[in-house]
C-alpha cells in the first residue's frame, strides 16, 4: 500500500491551500521470477483533480521562480544589508511605517528581540529552525512592540495568512490611535507591514512629495515614489485630524487637499498657466467590523501606446514620447491632445472626456494619405484610460520590396514612399540576403512594421499586378500568388496572421513569407532552374527563397550539384517525401552522385532540403541471396540496373514522386529471363515467392525496414516443404515485463474565473497494460465510461458528453503493438482503436461561459509568456527573411504499420439557444448572434457518423500520416453537413424523423431474421424486440417532429406579442425538457394558465407600464402590446399544450434509455468565500435547491446552510432566509412558502408560551412594519451552536452585537430557526404590531460646526441615538438626540459621499454616512422604528 496521496495548492489571492488532487489510495503489486517481471497498480478509489486558474497561476510563479532567480537558502541569511533584490530572494519581509521604531521577536524565543527602524528588512527564520521547516511545522508567530510610552504588545501575529488586522487600544495616552498590521503577498514573498490606520497610495508616474500637518501643529514631510503605498505616521494619524498638503517637485506650489475634492490642481512656482493635476479618492476598507482608509493619487489619464514604434502625445505646447507597449500619465490639465506617428502628421485635436468605447481616428502621412487608427476609451478606477492602436501589422519576411492596398480603387498604404526603405531587389533571390535587408531598426521602432486598418489586403511585388484580396481576419494562414507579366515570373507567398501578444493583444500581426524555401545542405554549390533557361545558385550550405521566374512552364525544379553533373528530371516541390536521384557526370558516366531530397511542410511553408552523397541515407536496397543475376528497373520506366548473384545494391527510382514504388524484377537463369515480377516496395513484409515452372525450386521475397532503408531480400529454396529445420523454426517470443495499471476512475473538476464549477469530466474502470517480450511491445489502453458534465446552473443540457454503455463492450478500447527489433523507425505490427458512439449536447449558455474562460485563460497566459516575444519583435530581432532552422534540418521521424485501424462511429450533435436573465454572462459577439439566429440555431440529434479509416502498410513521415488522418475525418464532417441542417428544429427535424422511422422497420425484419437462425424462441423474442423498436421509434420520430413543428409556430407568437420579457420567460422555461408523458402534460396546463393569465392582465397591465415608462407614447405602445397580447398569449399557451405533450410523449419512448444520462454529481458549492474546499454532497444540494428557485431568481446570492423538516425545506443564503415546500404541480422542485432578508430578523423570544423568533417585514405600500413569527421546536446542542455561527455570520456585521445580546441575553435556548423536529412549521402574520428595531455600529458623521466627517459608535435604543468615540463600556459619550417625531430622509446632496441620511432632530440636523445602500437602509428603518418619521 502507497498510503494516502493528496496534493493540494496555495491559493495567493486567498492566502489559503486549495485541494489540486484530494485524497488518493492506490496498492502496488511486484513480482519477479527469473527475467520476467510483473508489476500492477490498483485503485479502488477515485481519484479527484481539480484545475483552477489559481492553480495555473501558482504554477507559473513557481517556473518563473525556479528559471529566474538563484535559489538561496534564507536559514543562513543573518544581517544581510538591503538591496533591490531582497523580495526576490527571502520569503519574508518586515516592514515598519510607523514613524517610531519596532521591536519584534519569534513568539518560541522572545528573548531574540530584533529591532526596526523605518523602512523594510528580511524577516528571518532562525537556523535554529531547520528541521522545522523541513517538517513544515513551525509555528510561524510574531509579536512586536513600538518603542514609544504607552504602547502595548502586539501578541500572536500569525504571518500565514494573507489578512489585515486593526488593533485598537493599543496607545494608552492616546485611544483613538489604531495599528494595523498588514500581511500582503508580494510576488511570492509574504511581507509584514506595521502603519497607522491611514494610509497615501501614489498610482501615478510621478514622484510625488507629501507634507502631513495636525491640528497642534506637528508636521511630517514624505516622499512617495510612483506606484509606493505608505502609511501616515501614527503620531499623526489620529481619525481626521490632519491636513494634508501635496506638490510633485519643488517648481509647484503646496497644494491643501480637502476631502470633498474630487482631485487636486497644482499651479506652477513661476505662475504659468501649466498646472499639475491628478484624482483623489478615499478607498474605505472594512476589516473585522473596522476601518482602514487610503487615500489614492491616480492620474486623469493614462496613454498607452499599441504601436510597434514610438508615438508623441501634444499637451499646450508641451510633447511626450510614448514608447511601444508603455504608458504615459498625463498630469496637465488639459481638454484635448493630439499624437503622432513616425512619418505621419499630427492627429487632430482629440477630445478626452467623451463615453467610453472605441473611436476611429484618421491621421495622415506627408503626402497627404490617410491612415486608420483606433483609440481604445475605458475608465479604470477614477482615471480615463486611452489606448491607441493600429488593427493590423505587417510584416515582410520575404525579402522583396513588397507594396500593399485595401482594393483594387484604393491607393497604396501609406508608409511605403521612401525610396530608400527597401533596396529593389535583385532577380537572383539569393542577394535577397543582404545586410541592408536584415536591419530595419530605426531610432523611432521597427521600419519593417507598416500598419493597417482594413480587413483585407492586396499585394505587389515591384511593378507586378497586384495579387487578389486576402481576408486577414483575427487569425488566417493561407498563399497568395503574385503574376509579374513584365519579368514574366510568378512570386508565391504564405500569410499568417495571429494574434498580437501581451499589451498588444488589439492587434493582429500579418507576417508574409516566402512559400517554398530551398536549402543547399551540401559542399558544392546548388544550381537550380524551372526549364534550364534561367538558372540560379545557392552556395555551400546556404539557402533562399524559392519563386517562379518562368510563368509559363511546368512548376517543377531541376536540380545539379556543381558544374559537372547532369541535371535532375523535373521535380514537383508540393508534393512532401524524401527521395534519392541518382545522377551522372557530363564526361564519365562511372562518376555518379547521389542527392537526398527532402520535402516537408514547416508550419506551412514548404522547405525543399537538399544533400548530397549522405552516408547512411539508403531508402531502398536489394539484396540477391540467391545464384541467379537479377535485373531490375522502375515499372514503366526503362532504365535497368543488374545485380549479381549474392550481393546487395541500392535501388534508385527513375521517377522518384510516384505514389506508388513498383519495381519489375526479373530473374535471369543461363542468360535467359525465367521469372519476371512485379514487386510493391511500399509494403512491408513477405510478398509472394517467385516459383520456376515444372520445378520444385522457388525464391522468397520479404520486405523488412532497418532504420530508414527498405529492403528487399531474396533468397531461394529447393523444397519448401522441406525447407526449414527444426533449428531455424521462429522461436516463440516470451515475456519479460507485464505492466498493469488499474484505476476506479478520475473525475476532474474545471473551476472558472468567477469562481464557479464550468465542467466535471468523468474517466471511469480505467485499464492501462504494457506487455513486452523479446520481440515486440503491446499497449492496451481501455476507458469503460466517459462523460462531461455541464456544471452550470439552469442550462438545457446538464450533460455535454455522453456514450450509451453497450453489453460487454467500453467506450475507448485500443491496442498498439510494436516491433521492437525494429529501432530505426517508428514500426507498429498494429494499431487499432474503436469508440463507441456518443451524444453531444452544447448549450448556449455553457458555450459562451467556456469561450470566455478560454479568452481569460488566454490572456492571461499571454500576457505572462508574450511579453519576451514581443519585446524581441519591437527589438527587431524577428525582421529576416525566414530561414531554415538547424532543428528543422534533421530528418523526419518515420511510422510504419502493418495495420492501421479506426473504427466507424457515430456522434449525434445537439445545440440550443437558450440564456439565462440572472447569469454573470456578459454580452458577447455570440451573444448577439445567438440572440437574432435562435430561430434557426436549434439542431436535436444530428447524426454525424464516421466511417472506418483502414490504412494497411502505411509508411510516412509524421505530418504526412497526420494530414491523411485528419482530412479523412474533415472530409466525413463536411459531407453530412446536410444532416445538421436537417435537423433544425424550425423544419421539424426530418433527418431525426427518417432516421427513426428507418431504424423502427430495419429493425422488425432483422431482429426476427437474426432470431429464427439461432431457435424458435429466439425467433419468439425476436420479433417483440422488432415490434417493439418499430413502435418505440415511429412514435419518437412522430411526435418529435411534431413538438418542433408546433414549437417554431409559438416562437413567431412571441415575436408578434413584442413583449421582451414574455419572450424571456418562456425562453427559461423552456430550457427544462419533459420527461415523460406526465410531465409534458404538467407543463402543458401550466403553460396555457400562464398564457390566458398574462393574455387577459396585460391588457391593464401593459398601458399601465408603458405609460411609466415612456409617458403618453409609452402608454400608446402598452395599449398595442396589451391588445396583442390577449390574442397571442392563450394562442400561445393552447400550442403550448400540443407541444408539452408531444415533447412528453417522445420523451417516455426513451425515458429508460437515458436514465443514467444525468450528472455524476451536483456542481460543486464555493461559496461566498470562493475558495476551493474538498467536495461536499450536503452543500451541494442546498446550493442546487436555492438556484433552481424561480428559474434562478436568486442566483446572485450564495448558499448557507439547508435544513429538511417532512415535506419542508427551511433554506438560509448570505441575504435571505426561506421556507420552502414541495410543488404541487411538480414532486421535484420546491415551491417558495415565505421568505425574508435576514436584516430584517430582530430578535427571538417565546410568544404565548412557544419559541418563535420575531421577524420585521416593511409593508409594500404603507412603508409600516409588521412582525411574523415563525414557531420553532428544540433543537439539538450541536445544531443550535451551528445555526448560532451561521446566524451571526450572515444577518451582516454592524447586526453582529446585537444580535448575539438579544439572542444570548433573552432566549438562550433558542440558536436557531430551522425546524428540526417538528414537522411543518406554521407560519402566523401579526398584522402591524410596531416592535422597536434596536441596533448599534460605526457611522460617519458630519460636526456641527466645522463640518469635518468623524467616525463614531452609534447605540439606537429606547428612542434616542446616542454616539461614542469606540464602542465597548470604554467608549466615551460625544453626543445624543431624541428620535421621538424627527423626519429621517435619504440625502444626496453631498457629491463626494455616497449612503447619506440625515435626521432632523429639535434643534439641528444630523448627516450620517453608512458603509453600503443596504446598511443605510437598516439604519433608516431603525430609527422610524423608535419614534423617526419616514420621509
Amino acid at each position: 500500500d502507497m498510503g494516502r496521496i493528496a496534493i493540494d495548492s496555495y491559493n495567493t489571492k486567498l492566502s489559503a491551500w486549495e485541494p489540486m488532487v484530494e485524497p488518493w489510495s492506490i496498492l502496488a503489486t511486484i513480482n519477479s521470477y527469473m527475467d520476467q517481471t510483473s508489476i500492477k497498480l490498483n485503485s479502488t478509489v477515485v481519484m479527484l483533480v481539480n484545475f483552477t486558474p489559481p492553480l495555473i497561476s501558482g504554477l507559473y510563479k513557481l517556473s518563473t521562480l525556479m528559471q529566474s532567480y538563484y535559489m538561496v537558502n534564507v536559514l543562513e541569511i543573518e544581517g544581510e544589508e538591503e538591496s533591490p533584490y531582497l523580495r526576490k530572494t527571502n520569503p519574508l519581509m518586515i516592514n515598519n511605517q510607523t514613524g517610531i521604531p519596532i521591536n519584534y521577536w519569534w513568539n518560541d524565543d522572545a528573548t531574540d528581540v530584533m529591532s526596526l527602524g523605518e523602512g523594510e528588512c528580511p524577516l528571518h527564520i532562525k537556523s535554529s529552525h531547520r528541521s522545522q521547516v523541513a517538517a513544515q511545522d513551525i509555528n510561524f508567530m510574531i509579536s512586536l512592540q513600538i518603542q514609544e510610552d504607552g504602547y502595548d504588545v502586539i501578541r500572536d501575529i500569525d504571518i500565514h495568512t494573507v489578512d489585515t488586522i486593526i488593533i485598537s487600544d493599543i496607545c494608552s495616552k492616546n485611544k483613538s490611535i489604531r495599528v494595523v498590521v498588514d500581511i500582503s503577498d508580494k510576488g511570492g514573498c509574504k511581507v509584514v507591514t506595521i502603519r497607522s490606520d491611514h494610509t497615501i497610495a501614489n498610482y501615478t508616474d510621478t514622484q510625488i512629495e507629501v507634507n502631513i500637518e495636525s491640528y497642534e501643529g506637528v508636521s511630517k514631510h514624505m516622499m512617495i515614489l510612483p506606484y509606493e503605498n505608505i502609511g501616515v505616521p501614527l503620531s499623526l494619524a489620529v481619525h481626521d485630524s490632519f491636513n494634508l498638503y501635496f506638490r510633485p517637485s519643488d517648481e509647484y506650489e503646496y497644494t491643501q487637499w480637502h476631502e470633498s475634492m474630487e482631485s487636486i490642481l497644482i499651479s506652477r512656482v513661476d505662475k504659468s498657466n501649466e498646472r499639475w493635476i491628478c484624482n483623489v479618492s478615499i478607498k474605505e476598507k472594512r476589516t473585522h467590523g473596522m476601518f482602514d482608509f487610503s487615500i489614492v493619487l491616480r492620474p486623469v489619464l493614462i496613454i498607452e501606446n499599441g504601436f510597434a514604434s514610438i508615438i508623441r502625445c501634444q499637451a499646450f505646447d508641451i510633447v511626450s514620447t510614448i514608447k511601444p507597449g508603455c504608458e504615459y500619465h498625463e498630469t496637465l490639465s488639459v481638454q484635448s491632445i493630439s499624437i503622432q506617428l513616425p512619418g505621419f502628421e499630427w492627429s487632430e485635436p482629440i477630445d478626452l472626456f467623451r463615453k467610453p468605447g472605441t473611436i476611429p481616428i484618421v491621421i495622415f502621412d506627408e503626402g497627404g494619405r490617410p491612415l486608420n487608427i483606433y483609440a481604445d476609451i475605458t475608465r479604470v478606477n477614477t482615471s480615463i484610460h486611452f489606448s491607441f492602436y493600429s488593427k493590423y501589422w505587417l510584416l515582410n519576411h520575404t525579402g522583396l520590396n513588397i507594396y500593399y492596398k485595401s482594393s483594387k480603387k484604393s491607393k497604396t498604404l501609406v508608409g511605403q514612399d521612401a525610396p530608400d526603405m527597401f533596396p529593389i531587389p535583385d532577380e537572383d533571390p539569393l542577394n535577397w540576403y543582404s545586410d541592408d535587408m536584415r536591419n530595419y531598426y530605426g531610432d523611432e521602432g521597427p521600419k519593417n512594421i507598416l500598419y493597417h486598418g482594413d480587413n483585407g489586403i492586396m499585394i505587389a511585388v515591384e511593378d507586378s499586378a497586384f495579387s487578389k484580396k486576402f481576408p486577414l481576419g483575427i487569425t488566417n494562414n493561407g498563399m497568395v500568388t503574385i503574376e509579374n507579366k513584365v519579368n514574366d515570373c510568378i512570386y508565391m507567398m504564405q500569410i499568417k496572421v495571429s494574434p498580437a501578444r501581451y499589451k498588444f493583444w488589439r492587434t493582429s500581426i500579418a507576417r508574409f513569407y516566402p512559400a517554398f524555401i530551398l536549402v543547399n545542405k551540401m559542399d558544392l554549390v546548388l544550381n537550380y532552374s524551372q526549364s534550364g533557361t534561367k538558372t540560379f545558385a545557392i552556395p555551400p550550405k546556404s539557402q533562399a527563397p524559392l519563386h517562379w521566374f518562368e510563368a509559363k512552364e511546368i512548376r517543377q525544379l531541376i536540380l545539379t550539384p556543381g558544374e559537372n553533373y547532369n541535371w535532375t528530371d523535373g521535380i514537383d516541390i508540393s508534393q512532401l517525401g524524401v527521395f534519392k536521384v541518382k545522377l551522372t557526370s557530363n564526361n564519365d558516366n562511372s562518376d555518379i552522385v547521389y542527392l537526398f531530397v527532402e520535402i516537408k511542410n514547416v508550419e506551412n511553408i514548404i522547405h525543399v532540403s537538399i544533400d548530397i552523397n549522405v552516408e547512411g541515407m539508403v531508402l531502398h536496397k536489394l539484396k540477391n541471396d540467391t545464384e541467379f543475376l537479377l535485373r531490375v528497373n522502375q515499372d514503366k520506366c526503362d532504365e535497368e540496373t543488374y545485380i549479381e548473384p549474392f550481393t546487395e545494391r541500392e535501388i534508385y527510382w527513375q521517377i522518384p514522386q510516384l505514389t506508388s514504388h513498383d519495381m519489375v524484377l526479373t530473374v535471369i537463369r543461363d542468360n535467359v529471363d525465367s521469372i519476371t515480377k512485379i514487386v510493391h516496395f511500399d509494403i512491408i513484409g513477405k510478398k509472394r515467392p517467385l516459383k520456376f515452372k515444372k520445378e520444385k525450386r522457388k525464391i522468397n521475397a520479404e520486405i523488412y525496414v532497418q532504420e530508414i532503408t527498405k529492403t528487399l531480400v531474396l533468397t531461394e529454396e529447393i523444397d519448401w516443404r522441406d525447407s526449414v529445420s527444426p533449428e531455424e523454426e521462429e522461436v516463440e517470443p516470451h515475456t519479460l515485463l507485464e505492466f498493469m495499471l488499474k484505476l476506479e476512475g478520475i473525475h476532474i473538476s474545471v473551476a472558472d474565473q468567477q469562481p464557479r464549477e464550468l465542467l466535471f469530466i468523468t474517466i471511469d474502470d480505467i485499464e492501462f497494460i504494457v506487455t513486452d517480450t523479446t520481440k515486440t511491445r503491446c499497449i492496451e489502453f481501455f476507458i469503460d465510461k466517459f462523460q462531461i458534465d455541464n456544471q452550470l446552473y439552469l442550462t438545457p443540457y446538464p450533460v455535454i458528453f455522453y456514450s450509451h454503455p453497450v453489453k460487454n463492450r467500453k467506450f475507448l478500447e485500443l491496442c498498439l503493438v510494436r516491433d521492437t527489433t525494429v529501432t530505426s523507425i517508428n514500426c507498429f505490427k498494429y494499431f487499432a482503436v474503436a469508440i463507441q458512439a456518443m451524444d453531444i449536447c452544447i448549450d448556449q449558455i455553457f458555450l459562451v461561459s467556456v469561450i470566455e474562460y478560454w479568452t481569460y485563460l488566454s490572456k492571461f497566459l499571454d500576457f505572462l509568456l508574450g511579453k519576451d516575444e514581443m519585446q524581441k519583435l519591437l527589438d527587431g530581432e524577428c525582421f529576416n527573411v525566414l530561414e531554415y532552422k538547424d532543428e528543422e534540418n534533421s530528418p523526419s521521424q518515420f511510422y510504419y504499420f502493418e495495420i492501421f485501424h479506426i473504427n466507424a462511429t457515430l456522434a449525434r450533435i445537439s445545440f440550443k439557444t437558450a440564456q439565462r436573465k440572472y447569469d454573470n454572462i456578459s454580452a458577447s459577439t455570440l451573444d448577439y448572434i445567438f440572440k437574432f439566429g435562435a430561430f434557426f440555431a436549434n439542431v436535436e440529434r444530428a447524426p454525424i457518423s464516421f466511417n472506418a479509416l483502414l490504412l494497411e502498410h502505411p509508411f510516412s513521415g509524421q505530418d504526412d500520416f497526420t494530414n491523411r488522418i485528419i482530412n479523412h475525418y474533415r472530409w466525413e464532417v463536411v459531407s453530412q453537413t446536410y444532416k445538421i441542417i436537417g435537423s433544425v428544429d424550425f423544419l421539424g427535424n426530418p433527418v431525426s424523423l427518417v432516421n427513426s422511422l428507418g431504424t423502427g422497420v430495419y429493425s422488425f425484419f432483422h431482429e426476427p431474421a437474426k432470431g429464427i437462425v439461432s431457435s424458435p424462441k429466439d425467433f419468439g423474442l425476436g420479433i417483440a424486440k422488432g415490434t417493439t423498436s418499430l413502435l418505440k421509434n415511429s412514435i419518437y420520430g412522430v411526435f418529435d417532429t411534431t413538438s418542433k413543428i408546433t414549437g417554431s409556430v409559438t416562437k413567431v407568437g412571441e415575436l408578434l406579442s413584442f413583449d421582451k420579457n414574455y419572450k424571456r420567460e418562456r425562453d427559461l422555461a423552456r430550457q427544462k425538457e419533459a420527461k415523460h408523458v406526465g410531465e409534458g402534460v404538467a407543463f402543458g396546463i401550466r403553460d396555457l394558465g400562464i398564457g390566458v393569465f398574462k393574455g387577459v392582465t396585460g391588457i391593464v397591465a401593459e398601458p399601465v407600464k408603458g405609460a411609466k415608462k415612456g409617458g403618453g407614447l409609452g402608454f400608446l405602445k402598452g395599449v398595442g402590446r396589451g391588445l396583442t397580447g390577449v390574442v397571442v398569449k392563450p394562442a400561445n399557451g393552447a400550442i403550448d399544450l400540443v407541444t408539452r405533450t408531444a415533447e412528453g410523449i417522445k420523451n417516455t419512448t426513451t425515458y429508460f434509455d437515458d436514465k443514467d444520462k444525468k450528472r455524476v454529481r451536483l456542481p460543486r458549492y464555493f461559496g461566498a468565500s470562493t475558495l476551493l474546499i474538498g467536495y461536499d454532497p450536503y452543500l451541494a444540494e442546498g446550493q442546487k435547491i436555492l438556484y433552481s428557485l424561480k428559474n434562478g431568481k436568486y442566483y446572485q446570492e450564495s448558499y448557507v446552510y439547508h435544513n429538511f423538516t417532512s415535506n419542508k425545506c427551511i433554506l438560509v443564503s448570505t441575504l435571505q432566509l426561506y421556507i420552502l415546500s414541495k410543488s404541487n404541480l411538480l414532486a421535484s422542485s420546491w415551491a417558495i412558502d415565505f421568505h425574508v432578508f435576514l436584516t430584517r430578523i430582530s430578535y427571538t423570544r417565546k410568544v404565548d408560551t412557544v419559541d418563535k423568533i420575531i421577524i420585521q417585514i416593511e409593508d409594500i405600500n404603507t412603508g409600516l412594519l409588521s412582525n411574523r413569527y415563525i414557531q420553532v421546536g428544540s433543537l439539538d446542542e450541536s445544531v443550535k451552536n451551528e445555526m448560532k455561527e451561521i446566524l451571526y455570520e450572515n444577518v451582516g456585521s454592524n447586526q453582529e452585537y446585537i444580535l448575539k445580546r438579544q439572542i444570548d441575553n433573552e432566549v438562550k435556548n433558542i440558536q436557531s430557526y430551522i425546524a428540526n423536529n417538528e414537522p411543518n412549521p406554521e407560519i402566523q402574520e401579526v398584522i402591524d404590531e410596531r416592535t422597536p428595531m434596536m441596533k448599534e455600529g460605526y457611522l460617519v458623521k458630519r460636526g456641527g460646526k466645522r463640518h469635518n466627517w468623524q467616525k463614531r459608535w452609534f447605540v439606537l435604543d429606547q428612542g434616542k441615538m446616542i454616539y461614542l468615540d469606540k464602542p465597548g463600556s470604554k467608549g466615551k459619550k460625544k453626543g445624543e438626540f431624541t428620535l421621538e417625531g424627527s423626519q429621517v430622509k435619504t440625502v444626496d446632496t453631498f457629491k463626494k459621499r455616497s449612503f447619506v441620511f440625515s435626521v432632523e432632530a429639535v434643534g439641528r440636523i444630523y448627516y450620517m454616512q453608512a458603509t453600503s445602500e443596504r446598511e443605510k437602509r437598516l439604519w433608516m428603518d431603525a430609527c422610524v422604528s423608535q419614534g423617526g418619521i419616514g420621509a
